[in-house]
């Protein structure tokens, strides 16, 4: 049976296909997909998706500063389709759009740097559960589709409608596996801690996305000894890997906390904000130590010394607490923001459901 996708050609709309070989051949010879088949953007299902969400296909999303290049809703809804995401999913996806594309994420410099950055987004709030998502076990890898298309949804549209392409305008050095979809859901926090919508002063019976520039998340191991100050020194140590670009320049962070970490934080009394304040003074770094690491400071590099001395690897309001993961010998992440604080910060929006 024949298939038709949206053209990329000048001669119409559309282009007809004699097989589903013969379309994926086109996308992938026309640099349209990530090197992964896609599914065919036809007219009804690209309708569809457009109808889920709360705005019409013509509206544009965003604009890139300084390029006055930018997406519309039925670009984004096209590629939610060839990401295999269903429908109910591209509210989710219109609010991560809102997101990057805020100038506050500083989209140009951040999608085009050689620094291999990925797009991170954590959805909190019920809509998440509603849809499927997964906030449990192995919620960063292969296996549910709400989490797999959504992030992939946005990463064709930076290829395809925004031009972010390897050898293009992507100058990512080497790239890394969250570069494909690193979405994930919120996993329901304990009565004590307030969710992370909230936290970043949304209602609790919204959904937010919360999307930022980041690494692929380091994955960190506990012993499980009951001392809440041992896993927030565990939390600590890793943000201080001087080798990373993060070192002393006061950057974004999310702790995505495990279920046995989480539940020694808070038989200790501490909750998301007193985290946050702790590991931001506990990653202070002297100039000494980084240039130690083999680490020159050059001129504008760094932020200015504290009282202290030392310099800031984070400041308390830029490192987010995540409850996530499931259960297993005591695990957590560290997913680190891609530069300092000053270049850009993470964004919250809130998703628009019919």
């Amino acid at each position: 049976m024949a298939a038709e996708a949206p053209s990329t050609q000048a001669d119409g709309r559309l282009r007809s296909f004699e097989d589903d070989e013969e379309l994926q051949e086109f996308f992938h010879i026309h640099r349209l997909t990530d090197g992964l088949p896609i599914v065919a953007p036809t007219l009804a299902r690209v309708d569809a998706m457009l109808a889920a969400g709360t705005r019409a296909g013509d509206e544009t999303i965003g604009v890139i500063a300084g390029r006055s290049r930018g997406i519309t809703v039925e670009q984004a809804a096209v590629c939610a389709v060839m990401a295999g995401a269903l429908p109910e999913y591209f509210p989710v996806i219109l609010a991560t759009w809102d997101a990057i594309l805020d100038p506050a994420m500083d989209a140009n410099a951040t999608f085009g740097s050689s620094g291999s950055t990925a797009i991170t987004a954590i959805v909190s709030g019920p809509y998440a559960a509603e849809i499927g998502m997964n906030a449990e076990h192995n919620m960063l890898g292969p296996g549910n589709r709400a989490n797999a298309t959504m992030g992939r949804a946005v990463r064709l549209g930076l290829r395809n409608a925004l031009g972010y392409r390897t050898g293009e305008l992507d100058g990512a050095a080497f790239g890394n596996q969250a570069r494909y979809t690193a979405h994930f859901a919120e996993r329901t926090p304990p009565p004590e801690w307030e969710p992370l919508r909230v936290r970043l002063g949304h209602g609790a019976d919204t959904t937010t996305v919360t999307a930022a520039m980041t690494d692929a998340p380091r994955q960190l191991s506990h012993n499980l000894d009951g001392d809440p100050h041992n896993v927030l020194r565990m939390f600590a140590t890793c943000m201080r890997d001087l080798s990373h670009v993060a070192a002393g320049r006061s950057s974004s962070y999310f702790l995505v906390i495990g279920p046995e970490h989480t539940e020694i934080l808070v038989s200790g009394g501490l909750v998301p904000a007193d985290i946050s304040e702790w590991v931001a003074g506990a990653t202070r770094v002297t100039r000494e130590e980084i240039e130690a690491a083999g680490i020159p400071l050059s001129a504008g590099r760094h932020d200015v010394l504290g009282d202290d001395g030392k310099l800031a690897t984070t400041a308390a309001e830029d490192v987010h607490v995540v409850t996530a993961g499931g259960t297993g010998a005591g695990w957590s992440q560290v997913i680190f923001g891609y530069a300092p604080s000053r270049v850009f910060r993470p964004v919250t929006r809130e998703v628009e459901v019919p």
